[in-house]
């Protein structure tokens, strides 16, 4: 492998979402002269990907003690750097569990020595703190809550804006444009990437950085290289989410409580608190593909519809449905007369062990793979980057490397509840 010795290479990153933002930003930072160019679909930050949205949750609560460590990580970034903290609200994160989760969790914890302000709650408990605003919540019979004070949630697409405007005033050249191929040598390395208007960009360095659009690109790009195609190793998946505007008592009331989260009883999703708009969204932690026949080779292949917007707003009755389940499960009653709107898809790409596929592609030189999100990773966003060009640079971890690799024994789990079962047509 090439190993870029100074600022003088050159990079393409498609995708300007957390991964290809991150490592845009630690690129430019490390390589102040490089010819460092991040290309997404338009103006920045586009909304087809996952990293777009009102908020996501932040936190450091893993029962994969490697992920701990990469998000305890990235939460002193989020505590403490301004270019992160600044949209940062640190609410604390309540999750209902009739599972070992949070024994898992403090668990790691421990080993870790981690200074996490941590408490293991009874139902009773949790119905009782935060002004009772979970007093209504749905807690099956055997389920405890893991409550971290540290944890939290950030205003996902402010901070994503912020962070790539960094990265362009550093000196990456952000470039709206509709990637459609990778560009491929007669050796089978790769040079660069083809818009849809025809135009090629090419550089000493190609990352995808583009989630769920990662299996469709590939193969696009080599119908006739089955070694190119992503394969089961990196899967789009969407969930889906809606939201609701409080008024300001409302949100003054429920703004008292954490993030929340279930994977106990019919709940199965998460609420994150009001923002500064009173909006609180619910997101279903059920995942589905959507699986059609590749145009060229005939194979089957999970994609996002194929709109420029992936058609997330166009949520089925049966999405909206569970999305109110979750949301009558956190919040009981008092939510009957809430309008639910704003119903969205978000997609991502998942892998089997929900780790991130991060490596140069064995079958393509200077073709580096940044993806495999898998709902999770959101919180990574100031330290993923730096992984990447250690990964690029031949430095990383052997451990992390054998991990994030393209082939690999998928063991283990991430984030394993939201592994795809169903069609995004059956709900």
């Amino acid at each position: 492998m090439d190993k870029p010795k100074s600022d003088s290479d050159s990079y393409i990153i498609v995708g300007a979402g957390v991964f290809g933002t991150s490592v845009a930003h630690h690129l430019i930072t490390r390589y102040p002269s490089a010819d460092v160019v991040l290309i997404d679909r338009g103006p920045f930050p586009h909304e087809a990907g996952a990293s777009w949205d009102w908020n996501k949750v932040v936190r450091a609560d893993y029962t994969n003690i490697l992920y701990m460590e990469l998000a305890l990580e990235a939460m002193k970034h989020w505590r403490s750097d301004d270019l992160y903290s600044a949209d940062y609200h640190q609410s604390g994160l309540a999750w209902v569990s009739d599972k070992d989760l949070p024994h898992a969790i403090i668990e790691n914890y421990k080993k870790l020595n981690a200074t996490e302000k941590y408490h293991l709650l009874t139902p009773d408990e949790s119905r009782a703190r935060w002004g009772g605003a979970y007093s209504s919540a749905d807690y099956p019979n055997g389920t405890e809550v893991f409550f971290n004070e540290g944890s939290g949630w950030v205003d996902a697409t402010k901070t994503l804006t912020r962070v790539i405007q960094a990265a362009v005033d550093a000196g990456v050249r952000y470039v709206a444009a509709d990637v459609k191929e990778v560009v491929f040598e007669a050796d089978g390395s790769t040079t660069g990437v083809r818009t849809s208007e025809g135009d090629v960009v090419l550089a000493n360095h190609v990352i995808l950085a583009t989630g769920a659009y990662t299996p469709k690109l590939l193969m696009d790009s080599a119908p006739n290289r089955s070694e190119i195609h992503a394969g089961h190793r990196v899967v789009a998946a969407g969930i889906s989410e809606g939201s609701v505007i409080l008024d300001d008592d409302a949100a003054e009331f429920y703004g008292k409580g954490p993030c929340f989260v279930s994977e106990a009883g019919y709940t199965l999703g998460g609420v994150i608190p009001p923002n500064s708009e009173n909006r609180i969204k619910f997101y279903r932690d059920v995942s589905f593909t959507n699986t059609i026949r590749h145009e060229v080779t005939g194979k089957n292949i999970s994609v996002p519809p194929s709109r420029a917007d992936y058609a997330q707003w166009n949520v089925s009755s049966g999405m909206k449905e569970e999305v109110r389940q979750t949301c009558k499960g956190i919040y009981g009653n008092a939510s009957d007369t809430w309008e639910l709107k704003d119903y969205r898809v978000c997609w991502d790409a998942i892998t089997p062990s929900q780790d991130h596929v991060i490596c140069e592609h064995p079958h393509s030189r200077h073709l580096y793979i940044v993806t495999g999100g898998s709902f999770h990773s959101w919180k990574f966003l100031p330290v993923i980057g730096k992984y990447v060009i250690q990964m690029i640079e031949g430095t990383l971890d052997a451990e992390l490397s054998k991990t994030w690799a393209w082939d690999r024994d998928d063991k283990g789990s991430a984030h394993e509840g939201l592994l795809p079962h169903r069609e995004m047509r059956d709900v």
